[in-house]
């Protein structure tokens, strides 16, 4: 009973992170999976950005994180070639968070 509860779980947070758009499902269309990229907020200058373009970059760190989250807690139960590319998605995930918190740094008071 055990092993069907943690079988269980662990295919509906495939589920959740397919449906997330950040994991890929074997045999489904390119375009039923949206990619996990996030557009950062331009800037043209160091200048200071508006406060809604501070909360914009904000939110998108808030979801790459929960995002990256999901990823950890998945990496715990993975197989090792599902370790691989989750993995992979985390170091994705980090690189985007860094770049939006540099972006916010840099342009947001604070």
């Amino acid at each position: 009973m055990r092993n069907n509860v943690i079988v269980g779980c662990a295919r509906a947070g495939l589920v959740a992170l397919a449906s997330l758009g950040v994991l890929a499902v074997p045999g489904a269309p390119a375009s039923a999976a949206p990619s996990p990229q996030v557009a950062m907020v331009r800037t043209t200058s160091a200048a200071a950005l508006t406060p809604a373009q501070c909360a914009a970059i904000q939110q998108q760190i808030d979801a790459l994180n929960a995002r990256e989250e999901a990823l950890q807690e998945m990496l715990s139960e993975a197989s090792p070639a599902q370790k691989a590319a989750l993995i992979k998605m985390i170091l994705k995930f980090e690189a985007q968070i860094g770049a939006l918190q540099a972006q916010l740094a840099a342009g947001c008071p604070g």
